[in-house]
């Protein structure tokens, strides 16, 4: 085996150790049989007993579990049930299944579960990773590459401004073959535990050609050196064993066995595979893995969602004084809400009383008992600085074990209760540009904290509360899982010319980071944080992510489809917000990037000419493993969606409810639940309601039903026939549909376009 691995070290080519791109895998098998069902259904009155009626109905001998993180939404009154299918006591990690419910009727379910448990996979069943790169490999080898400028993270050394990787780069992370192969070898006739499955993935996984060998060359005294301990049990997860010591880990490496489906040579069949589930953290990636427990072990499933330490609360002392809601008003030189960068508007001072319905204590207030045990005790609830219960906002300049809770935050020029963060923002050319942005990082963090908090607010007041998943320390005894503010990172040090978020389950604070952009020449950089495109899409995938499969389960959009509708949700939401009372095309990230388009194919348009995109461009082979080119394209319909309900009903000057209620803001239809009655504020509201009424990993196709049928709960459908011609405009009507090529990735899919709307529309 040694003589198998040298070789395959030597084809590596290791005279040059130059660091790449921040590494990413994620690929996963494509259940065929997997539905989202819209028909409403009269059950029981329980919405726990309704689901357990529907998953009686439909398989009958299931073994599940109800999920901890269901939910009654506190605006619609409808329930969320999650279910997860469980096999003589294992994990069906992808056997999923999600209900919803109201008055007792099942309003649309989503459903995964596998039907025929006995059908365990041979050690020979389909090799998932195989597939998904030889398919990848035909579109590499089948197209002249055609570079598409994105927010892509780039390495400090790479200062000049980054083009999507080509479908050439994404299979050379995904597929490298000296690395399947390396991997292969050093497993072949090993019996696959836990620390063999971890290893293996972890030749997959390092960045470094040189890392992968040395890997491979030391597997035995690799494997040796770590240590099997029992996992601590925690809310979220069931974990048997914590790995120890695991080579390139930045902590121990969570690991227990599970089964996963995989496709079957039936259309829609699935045989059970078993595997070694696995949550490995690395210094920039945080992977959910299934590998194989047969020899060799192999990849099934794996996402990146770069998950940070859970911040866990400080014990609470016997005499914690309670805290009573309250309204001081705070003044930040910012970038006012609706300015969304240096070059459409000028920084001024704004003085925020914060929203006291989402925000009951403030942006600056957190109860001792949930600060986070790391940082200094303290004998005061409120922070002069941008620490709160919504967000943790900071400086990240280098040395990346440096703790987040040690890091540089500005202090209000003012005492409590009136605080006052007022910066310079004035760049200079011809000098040092790196120097040059951290002497304005006092400006950076404070816009930061303010957009952070600001959207904060926004999503809380259309249904992104503490039940629904959100992201707070405390939680006010609303439900939903505490101690996960956000940490908001500026001036990134790990990357360039972009931005982004690590989405993490309720109850573990993500990391959201936002880096500076490099123009060539003396031009200084331009900072993301003053950007609020770039800010507010980042914060956007923690909405999608914890609304979409449900609060705990962030591994909903995942890649393909999926993951398209998460990257286009995030800029849709960016252009609503922009969105002013007369309409223009509009761009993402044109200030930092100084591109007309900005860092996207095309901008914004309801024009064909300008924006061509449509349901049939997901056929395009330069979308092949390109989330952001797929979003593009939902959030293009999103737009047109947007613009006819604002032709409708008109713009509404604010998206921010009134904090009481009003007959401006919504109109009130039979005394039920109040309904924006502006086309911008009644489109934000119908796509939260639709994201927490669909199943794990959707479609273009299932998106477009949840949005209809989020119109249909809160409006009575009236809504219905704009909808359609928003989406009908881009080839999303009545019977577009997709033909499936092979199970495992969408790149032999094909899109079929429509054009036409129902009836009566």
């Amino acid at each position: 085996m040694r003589r198998a691995v040298l070789s395959i070290v030597l084809a590596l080519g290791l005279g040059v150790s130059c660091a790449p791109h921040r590494k990413s895998l994620s690929f996963a098998p494509r259940l065929r049989h997997a539905v989202f069902r819209t028909t409403p259904t009269t059950l029981h009155e329980d919405p726990k007993e309704v689901a357990g009626a529907l998953v009686a109905h439909l398989h009958p001998d299931a073994e599940y579990r109800v999920r901890g993180d269901s939910y009654t939404d506190t605006l619609s009154g409808t329930s969320h049930v999650y279910l997860q299918q469980y096999v003589g006591g294992l994990e069906v990690l992808n056997g999923k299944m999600n209900v919803n419910v109201k008055d007792g009727v099942v309003l649309s379910y989503g459903d995964s579960f596998a039907n025929d448990t006995t059908n365990i996979a041979e050690a020979s069943a389909v090799d998932v990773h195989a597939q998904y790169c030889a398919h990848l490999r035909s579109h590499v080898e089948g197209l002249q590459q055609q570079p598409f400028r994105v927010q892509a993270p780039l390495l400090p050394h790479e200062r000049s401004h980054g083009q999507l990787p080509s479908s050439a780069d994404i299979f050379q992370h995904q597929c490298s073959p000296n690395r399947v192969a390396l991997a292969s070898t050093v497993s072949a006739t090993l019996p696959v535990d836990a620390r063999v499955a971890a290893l293996s993935f972890m030749i997959h996984a390092t960045t470094r050609d040189d890392t992968a060998a040395f890997l491979a060359m030391t597997f035995d005294a690799q494997i040796a050196h770590i240590t099997i301990l029992s996992a601590a049990q925690d809310k979220l997860n069931d974990w048997s064993y914590t790995l120890q010591n695991v080579h390139g880990t930045t902590e121990g490496v969570k690991a227990k066995l599970a089964y996963i489906q995989i496709p079957s040579d039936d259309a829609h069949g699935t045989l059970l595979h078993s595997v070694w589930k696995l949550e490995v953290h690395m210094e920039n990636n945080t992977y959910e893995v299934a590998m194989s427990t047969d020899s060799p072990s192999k990849i099934i499933s794996v996402l990146d969602r770069v998950l940070d330490s859970p911040l866990y609360a400080a014990p609470q002392g016997p005499e914690q004084r309670a805290l009573d809601p309250h309204s001081h008003s705070h003044t930040y030189r910012v970038l006012a809400w609706g300015v969304n960068d240096p070059g459409s508007g000028q920084r001024t001072n704004v003085t925020i009383v914060p929203d006291r319905i989402a925000s009951p204590l403030g942006w600056h207030t957190v109860p001792i008992t949930h600060i986070p045990s790391v940082m200094d005790p303290r004998t005061a609830d409120d922070w002069d600085t941008t620490i709160g219960n919504n967000i943790f906002a900071q400086e990240w300049w280098y040395k990346w074990e440096r703790p987040w809770w040690t890091r540089y935050r500005p202090t209000s020029s003012t005492p409590w209760p009136a605080l006052t963060f007022d910066y310079t923002y004035e760049p200079k050319g011809n000098r040092d540009k790196l120097n040059e942005a951290q002497t304005y990082v006092n400006a950076s963090i404070t816009q930061l904290w303010y957009t952070a908090n600001m959207v904060h607010d926004l999503f809380y007041r259309y249904g992104f509360d503490e039940a629904a998943g959100n992201f707070q320390q405390y939680n006010f005894g609303r439900g939903g899982e505490e101690n996960d503010a956000i940490i908001l990172n500026a001036q990134d040090y790990s990357g360039w010319n972009g931005g982004n978020f690590e989405i993490t389950p309720d109850g573990k604070s993500p990391v959201c980071k936002i880096f500076l952009w490099s123009r060539s020449g003396p031009d200084p950089y331009f900072d993301g944080a003053l950007e609020a495109d770039i800010v507010v899409h980042e914060l956007t995938h923690g909405l999608s992510s914890r609304l979409v499969g449900g609060p705990a389960d962030a591994s909903c959009l995942q890649s393909g489809e999926a993951g398209g509708l998460g990257e286009g949700w995030s800029d849709f939401l960016t252009l609503l917000v922009r969105a002013g009372e007369k309409y223009e095309d509009l761009g993402m990230g044109v200030w930092a990037s100084g591109k007309s388009a900005g860092i996207r194919s095309h901008a914004y348009s309801l024009n064909h000419t300008m924006n061509p995109t449509t349901f049939k461009y997901l056929d395009d082979p330069a979308f092949a493993g390109s989330i952001h080119r797929v979003g593009e394209v939902w959030a293009n319909m999103l737009w047109g969606v947007l613009h006819r309900l604002i032709s409708t009903h008109g713009p509404s000057p604010s998206l921010f409810p009134p904090e009481e209620p009003d007959e401006t803001f919504y109109r009130y239809d039979n005394g039920t639940r109040p309904v924006p009655r502006h086309g911008n504020t009644l489109a934000l509201q119908i796509v939260v309601d639709s994201m927490k009424l669909l199943p794990c990993n959707p479609t273009f196709l299932h998106a477009r039903n949840a949005t209809l049928q989020a119109d249909e709960h809160l409006t009575g459908g009236e809504n219905a026939c704009d909808i359609w011609h928003g989406f009908a405009d881009r080839g999303l009507g009545v019977d577009a549909h997709v033909i499936h090529g092979t199970p495992v990735d969408g790149s032999a899919d094909v899109h079929v376009e429509d054009f036409r709307v129902p009836l009566k529309c």
